[in-house]
């Protein structure tokens, strides 16, 4: 498939905010670390594919600037990507905080978690509308 015929679709935010904040429920939640890491392998097929659609905004934003329908798209995707952020966080700190580190550790490393601690020192929902106005 070439690029230019990938599909686009705005994805429908407040499903989004729901879909992350069940993956960090169910993350909170798991008895075993075969459901922890199941709950681990759908969140990164689901953030993927959001990543997806914003990536997909942002280089067709920057072919042509003029635009309008990606224009409207990058000003939604400067507006919910903080706010998104938010949930992210809160699946950082539940991986931070889940029994089953030693084991993601071993299976993927430590990496994730090393990026998490740095994430959870840069952000605070009280920044939310200044990383806006900075987009």
């Amino acid at each position: 498939m070439k690029f230019s015929q990938m599909p686009y679709e705005r994805p429908d935010l407040e499903a989004v905010k729901a879909q992350l904040n069940e993956f960090n429920e169910r993350l909170a939640k798991a008895e075993s670390y075969e459901s922890a890491k199941a709950v681990f392998l759908e969140r990164e097929t689901y953030e993927k594919h959001v990543d997806t659609m914003e990536s997909l905004v942002s280089i067709r934003h920057s072919i042509d600037t003029r635009d309008e329908f990606y224009d409207d798209e990058m000003k939604f995707w400067n507006t919910s990507g903080p706010v998104l952020e938010e949930y992210r966080q809160e699946w950082n700190k539940a991986m931070l905080e889940s029994p089953f580190r030693p084991q993601f550790e071993e299976e993927y490393g430590n990496v994730m978690f090393i990026k998490a601690e740095m994430a959870k020192k840069t952000f605070a929902p009280e920044i939310i509308p200044d990383l806006q106005k900075e987009n």
